[in-house]
């Protein structure tokens, strides 16, 4: 399936990073993201390393406008890790 014919593409975490790092896809592309678990995300963890090089760095360093970026949904069960 082609990916412009998708409505909800649900996907492990690494295997999303790894698409973003290949250029199979931009963050541009989707209008939500929903991180699941995300008390998990620490400093190696992949939600981390795709806000990080994927959302925060070029909006800040390139430039990129906010309305081009997907909203972003954290959820947990254990907000007191």
């Amino acid at each position: 399936a082609n990916l412009e014919d998708i409505n909800v593409l649900v996907i492990i975490s690494a295997i999303f990073y790894s698409c973003l790092c290949r250029g199979y896809f931009t963050l541009c592309r989707f209008k939500m993201i929903v991180f699941d678990e995300c008390h998990h995300c620490d400093q190696g963890h992949f939600y981390n390393k795709i806000m990080r090089d994927f959302y925060f760095y070029p909006k800040l360093k390139r430039g990129v406008k906010d309305e081009n970026f997907p909203i972003i949904i954290g959820l947990t069960a254990t907000p007191c890790k």
